[in-house]
């Protein structure tokens, strides 16, 4: 983490995710657009049943 003070000399803070943070939030994504394509497929099928 990197800190600065901005004109009012307030502490501003700079968060670095490390690349183990990104690679786990690519993983959740891919996860959930899985799941949601997945989810989205059984219901049109349901709507095809009907």
């Amino acid at each position: 983490m990197q800190a600065e003070r901005d004109a009012g000399g307030s502490i501003i803070q700079h968060w670095k995710p490390s690349e183990q943070l990104l690679e786990v939030a690519k993983k959740a994504v891919e996860i959930a657009i899985d799941y949601i394509n997945s989810y989205s497929e059984l219901i049109q099928e349901d709507i095809n049943l009907h």
